[in-house]
């Protein structure tokens, strides 16, 4: 089935302060993908300012939202700040993340990455700063068509696929999220096995984000968050094959644990602990998330 959700990306920054700027600065811009898809751009110059990023919220309601927030600027998001970011996203779409980036080496940036969309500047540049030697520019090498405020398909996806779907991370995460819910872990006394899902949904979220990682039907969370197919399709296409495999090879692992009943309290934490060992080693195994 395929997803239909829209999907909003919002680059937040000290726009007036970028240099050489090849669109309009000092002013909130929006492109659209040709499949409806938005980019936004939203100028925080000073940190009062910050709240036109939660008062952009309401318009977007129940988009996928992924903002983007400059963290090596004099006016950097302060912890404080992005929880609060966070909590009025949150509100308005259950499906959202808030991505710090800086210093011009990350995939969004087109530099490093020709399927980027920020210059080194900061800017919004109309063309890719890494392109085929020839003599014609096509239209299709252009991230942004200013006049009909259109941004490239490609482009977009490349940058949504990849923050919001490849990063390995998310692996360790998930892994922390076990371990820091094992310490609290307790067992009602009970006459007869329970299942683990029955034991985890004590803490639902981290039942439906390990049902999710495993690729079953079980969980109930967002997709997005653990759904391991498009990392999967990215391993596959930088021509990591055993990481794919081992990723597969631990997600049946994992579902196996899962599906356990086991009958005692010591057997529930030996069970949990392989679960976290496995995400553990998949991590350390995995490659970085380079391009």
């Amino acid at each position: 089935m395929i997803d239909k959700t829209k999907r909003i990306i919002i680059v937040a920054w000290n726009w007036n302060d970028a240099l050489e700027s090849e669109t309009l600065n000092g002013k909130n811009n929006k492109w659209q993908t040709e499949a409806g898809d938005c980019l936004i751009q939203l100028d925080i110059r000073e940190k009062r300012n910050w709240p036109v990023i939660w008062n952009t919220t309401t318009e977007y309601k129940g988009s996928k939202i992924m903002v983007f927030l400059h963290n090596n600027h004099p006016n950097h998001l302060n912890q404080e700040a992005h929880q609060q970011t966070s909590k009025a996203f949150q509100k308005v779409s259950a499906s959202f993340r808030a991505i710090l980036f800086s210093g011009g080496h990350e995939p969004i940036y087109c530099a490093h990455n020709e399927l980027g969309i920020l210059g080194i500047n900061g800017s919004f540049p109309f063309r890719p700063k890494i392109l085929p030697s020839k003599e014609v520019v096509n239209e299709s090498d252009f991230i942004l068509d200013e006049p009909n405020k259109r941004i490239n398909q490609k482009h977009f996806d490349f940058i949504w696929n990849f923050y919001w779907h490849g990063r390995r991370n998310r692996i360790l995460e998930l892994s922390e999220e076990l371990r820091i819910w094992s310490f609290g872990y307790s067992v009602q006394a009970s006459g007869k096995k329970k299942g683990m899902q029955e034991y985890l949904q004590q803490h639902t979220l981290l039942w439906d984000h390990l049902a999710l990682f495993t690729g079953s039907t079980d969980g109930k969370g967002h997709a997005g968050e653990y759904d391991m197919q498009p990392y999967l399709t990215y391993l596959n296409a930088k021509g990591c094959v055993k990481a794919a495999e081992r990723l597969i090879k631990t997600q049946g692992k994992i579902k196996d644990l899962l599906a356990s009943a086991p009958g005692t309290d010591a057997e529930v934490e030996k069970t949990l602990s392989k679960v976290y060992t496995e995400l553990v080693n998949l991590f350390e195994l995995l490659p970085e998330d380079t391009l």
